[in-house]
């Protein structure tokens, strides 16, 4: 389940443009990636302690805010994404057009 729902935020850092935007939302998928990982880590680890209960309730309490996260990436994503730098156009197959002529 981490997995699938890391694909979001994973998949966001490729569409927004190199810079800070993507920076950003690497910095963001990493934050999501530890979290989700720690709490599975957690909820294994208190498989051999003693007293799992506060192991598990702090997985737990991770692993609750990480598909709120990685929905609230989308919009984060789609913020960052409109934040691209202006990117020049060519001219279609190289060929310069009139003003006003739009091919």
């Amino acid at each position: 389940m981490v997995f699938g729902l890391l694909l979001i935020p994973i998949s966001a850092v490729f569409r927004c443009a190199s810079g800070w935007p993507r920076r950003t939302m690497t910095c963001i998928a990493a934050g999501l990636a530890a979290r989700g990982l720690g709490s599975v880590a957690l909820q294994l680890y208190a498989r051999g302690a003693s007293d799992p209960r506060p192991l598990v309730n702090l997985g737990f309490g991770m692993f609750l805010w990480f598909p709120v996260g990685s929905l609230v990436s989308e919009f984060v994503a789609n913020v960052l994404v409109r934040q691209a730098s202006p990117i020049q156009t060519k001219e279609p197959f190289g060929v310069p057009t009139r003003a006003g002529n739009a091919i």
